[in-house]
């Protein structure tokens, strides 16, 4: 067992068969915003924690989190009872494209940290290499299935890298979905953007657009930074 994780209200405890807590989903949990929400899904679950800071900001949501890795939805599992939120959370061991059109597989927000290293060398570990590549669930796949389980005001919140904005915009005009908010994400001042987070939907809306910086030239988070992290990480 990996060393956890500690965050303010909730610990993270990490496996090394388990991608640890990242910066990519500390991102999106702390920068989706909702409105009127009641019921969330997050793919690919990892150690649950989108779903725990999801859990810790929104206090009348439920939240469903899937993996296909069953030692992620043990340790999910073991971080959601620990928390002050179980009774909202749920962890399932399931593919996300097994989820049936449902009154209970009908969602407000659908969060995912996907898979992202479409191309690169598979690694040898198997669970490993399902949560890093998309030989499971292709970003084409997401989105046909994200549209058919969310909500007509629903929402669908992704952090991808930039190199696939283009096929992100391709994939939003094929499957008639709509761009709410944008956030550009960039390392430091100096350096290009090198993640995205999107906010879109069903329904047409004016995208707001935004970009975070995360380090100074010191490596020290920058304060903006700070101001996101800070209801949750412990020396901010």
């Amino acid at each position: 067992m990996a060393k956890p994780f500690r965050f303010k209200q909730f610990t993270i405890q990490q496996d090394s068969d388990v991608f640890k807590v990242g910066t990519d989903g500390c991102l999106l949990g702390c920068l989706v915003e909702l409105t009127n929400a009641h019921n969330i899904l997050e793919v690919g679950a990892g150690t649950g924690v989108i779903s725990l800071m999801l859990a810790q900001r929104f206090e009348n949501v439920l939240i469903k989190a899937i993996d296909i890795n069953l030692s992620a939805i043990a340790l999910t599992l073991i971080n959601f009872n620990k928390s002050p939120w179980a009774s909202r959370l749920s962890a399932i061991p399931v593919s996300f494209l097994d989820l049936k059109e449902t009154e209970d597989n009908s969602f407000d927000l659908i969060i995912s940290n996907p898979p992202f290293f479409k191309n690169s060398i598979k690694n040898t570990n198997d669970a490993m290499s399902l949560a890093r590549h998309e030989s499971d669930l292709s970003l084409e796949t997401f989105f046909k299935q994200s549209k058919k389980l969310l909500k007509t005001n629903g929402k669908i919140a992704l952090i991808l890298p930039f190199q696939r904005r283009s096929e992100f915009e391709t994939l939003l005009n094929r499957y008639d979905l709509f761009e709410i908010r944008f956030i550009s994400i960039k390392p430091k001042a100096e350096k290009n953007t090198n993640r995205f987070i999107s906010e879109f939907g069903k329904f047409k809306s004016e995208c707001t657009r935004e970009t975070i910086v995360i380090y100074e030239a010191n490596c020290e988070l920058t304060s903006q930074a700070k101001d996101i992290f800070s209801p949750f990480y412990l020396r901010l």
